[in-house]
């Protein structure tokens, strides 16, 4: 079996420490990419690459908290959420005071649809951090996506109370909205997003949608 380099060269923490910072690297490299509309095969190969580097770091350092939060992180935003919760789960042990790290646990299980647990999680974020506007904005979706709508309406309107400029509570409220049938309001939460974040892609386009309705063009 063909032995690393660095190992004849380096001891485990600097070993680690190399591969971290090639790993942050390969994922500087892959937002070059990803600006420049590069073709997908790159975009994914830079994410592997930095993925792989997280992974042999974690192998040769179980517990090293730069590694497992960036391997959790990592396979987070690519999707791969059964892998995420594994590390954040790990991270969240090294953490267990980290009310951010529980909540990434929380977002792992909101993704998966596994809701009694992130609930669980999100109520232990808001008893550290009650007026934490990501947390109320999570747990909002989580009632939404069980169709309990009145608590889920509070949750946002929380999100929004305590920071009034973000642009994904308005987003939320909209799509909360339109859930509830209330048309011209979800319209306006999603215009109120507009205003804030002025290429919020998905507001624009669900505004553009409901507002060629035909209930609302005969008005």
């Amino acid at each position: 079996m063909t032995k690393c380099i660095l190992s004849e060269s380096f001891p485990p923490e600097k070993i680690v420490e190399i591969l971290c910072q090639s790993g942050q690297l390969q994922e500087r490299m892959n937002d070059v990419i990803k600006s420049e509309d590069s073709i997908l095969s790159n975009h994914f190969l830079k994410v592997e690459g930095a993925l792989k580097a997280y992974k042999y770091a974690t192998m040769i350092q179980e517990n090293h908290p730069k590694a497992v939060l960036s391997v959790a992180w990592l396979c987070y935003q690519t999707d791969q959420s059964e892998q995420a919760l594994t590390y954040f789960t790990k991270a969240e042990s090294m953490f267990p005071t980290n009310a951010e790290v529980t909540y990434l646990v929380a977002r792992c299980h909101l993704k998966l649809k596994q809701h009694t647990t992130a609930y669980d999680c999100l109520h232990k974020c808001l008893t550290k951090e009650s007026e934490n506007d990501a947390y109320w904005s999570s747990l909002g979706i989580l009632f939404g996506e069980l169709n309990q709508l009145k608590q889920s309406y509070d949750c946002l309107t929380n999100a929004v109370k305590f920071n009034v400029k973000g642009a994904e509570h308005y987003y939320n409220l909209g799509c909360l909205f339109e859930l509830s049938t209330q048309t011209k309001d979800a319209i306006k939460m999603y215009e109120k997003a507009i205003e804030l974040r002025p290429n919020f892609t998905q507001a624009i386009n669900n505004s553009r949608r409901l507002a060629i309705q035909p209930d609302l063009k005969s008005e």
